[in-house]
Parts: C-alpha cells; sequence; structure tokens
C-alpha cells in the first residue's frame, strides 16, 4: 500500500510543481489541495502514509534534478506535513469516525468542491 501511496503521491507532485509553479520559489505549487494530499495520506495510513509522501517529494525532487542530499533535506517538510499532524491526533486521542450521518449529501458537496477545483485549475491554463 505504502508504494502505490508513494506513487500517487509522486505524480501528484510532480504535476503541482511543474504545472502551477509559485515564482521565485522553486519547487513550490500554487496548487494547494493537490500539494496538501500528505496529510489526508497520514491520517489513513499512519506512518507508512508519513513515509509515502517523504518519498513522493524524494523522487519529485530527483525527477526536477536536485542533488541527493538536498532532495532528502528539502523533503523533511513534506515529511513533517504529514508527521506533525498525525503525532496531535494521537497526542489527544481522537478517534477518527468515518461513519456519516448523511453519506449523499457530503458526497454531493464533495464531488461540487471537487469539480470547483478543476474548473479554478483549468483556468489558470
Amino acid at each position: 500500500m505504502c508504494t502505490i501511496a508513494t506513487i500517487i503521491c509522486t505524480i501528484l507532485a510532480i504535476w503541482a510543481v511543474i504545472e502551477a509553479p509559485v515564482e521565485p520559489a522553486i519547487g513550490v505549487s500554487g496548487l494547494y489541495v493537490a500539494a496538501a494530499v500528505f496529510i489526508p495520506l497520514a491520517l489513513w495510513f499512519g506512518i507508512w502514509g508519513v513515509i509515502a509522501g517523504y518519498l513522493s517529494c524524494i523522487i519529485m525532487a530527483l525527477y526536477l534534478g536536485y542533488t541527493p542530499l538536498f532532495a532528502a533535506v528539502w523533503s523533511l517538510a513534506d515529511l513533517l506535513e504529514g508527521l506533525i499532524p498525525i503525532l496531535a491526533f494521537r497526542a489527544m486521542k481522537v478517534e477518527l469516525n468515518y461513519s456519516l450521518k448523511k453519506p449523499k449529501i457530503t458526497y454531493g458537496l464533495t464531488a461540487l468542491l471537487a469539480a470547483v477545483f478543476v474548473v479554478s485549475g483549468a483556468q489558470q491554463f
């Protein structure tokens, strides 16, 4: 599962950084939703999600032409992006409950939100 998550995160990271760069910050994306995938990944898969996010950022940095040492250090930000929320959830003993009271409304709003992201992303190009 960690391998699949790493592949998906790598594709999202490369797409987010190449398609919507923030000038003059190299490697920073303006697509915050695609860049923030590491948080739910960490909450869903625990430490394996954190590792997948970190590895995907290293692969993206190597793809962009950075040195391995720079990629390893630079990717620590994405490691912390997933690690801090999971540590906070565990410290506060939050139990994630995925049962929804009104799933049709929740899924409908999620689909609407996804459509808004796609349309707003398409307008940038």
